[in-house]
């Protein structure tokens, strides 16, 4: 079901072109314009890319910001604008190697919220989940993104799922007590969304 044109999407932090950082939240305010791109590095695609660059100076005018979105893997991103295309994948990608910077590939992946989430609504008995909750899981997943050096994935590696998960998990048991859903708020939050998480321990079966 799409979303209405009044919804809020939460709040995220990435690193910009320029080595900086930039936040949703910033853009309040401003319109922002998503550019689909099927092949880069194509005439057309460039042309296009070009018009956008060219009339940036009048989208700025009207507080708008463009986004590139393209199907193409990262080494024909990274190759086509030098270095600076903001990449994040469904599928896992490995490293690429542009301009003498390693860049490692953000998987994007729903697996870095929706385990935290639920953890979180468990350790502390929320009775729903709301907007501010899931808000507050966005921002924590986006506070584990290192924005400033070279090369930095977008969002945090699959590899820590673990650490991501047990860190929204506490943003959200937070959120859920703030706007008072939490049946049993969290004394000893750090202990207690630990002691919750599944730990893959089997028994040892021995063949006689």
């Amino acid at each position: 079901m799409a979303e209405a044109a009044t919804s809020r999407a939460p709040d995220f932090t990435l690193k910009t072109t320029d080595g900086g950082a930039i936040s949703l939240s910033s853009l309040r305010g401003k319109k922002v314009v998503i550019f689909a791109f099927p092949r880069a590095g194509t005439p057309g695609c460039t042309a296009q890319a070009c018009g956008f660059r060219d009339a940036f100076p009048q989208l700025e005018t009207r507080s708008a910001v463009v986004l590139g979105i393209s199907p193409d893997k990262p080494a024909d991103l990274l190759k086509w604008t030098d270095g600076k295309a903001l990449i994040a994948t469904g599928s896992p990608f490995p490293p690429v190697d542009h301009g003498g910077v390693r860049h490692r590939i953000a998987q994007s992946n729903n697996a870095l919220i929706f385990p935290g989430l639920g953890l979180g609504v468990a350790a502390c008995g929320a009775r729903r989940i709301t907007e501010g909750m899931i808000a507050a899981a966005a921002q924590a997943l986006a506070g584990l993104v290192n924005a400033y050096r070279p090369g930095a994935p977008l969002l945090p590696l699959m590899n820590d799922l673990r650490m991501v998960s047990a860190t929204v998990a506490l943003a959200v048991a937070k959120a859920a007590a703030a706007e008072g859903v939490a049946e049993h708020p969290l004394e000893d939050p750090i202990q207690q969304v630990y002691s919750r998480m599944w730990r893959p321990r089997y028994p040892q079966i021995e063949l006689a």
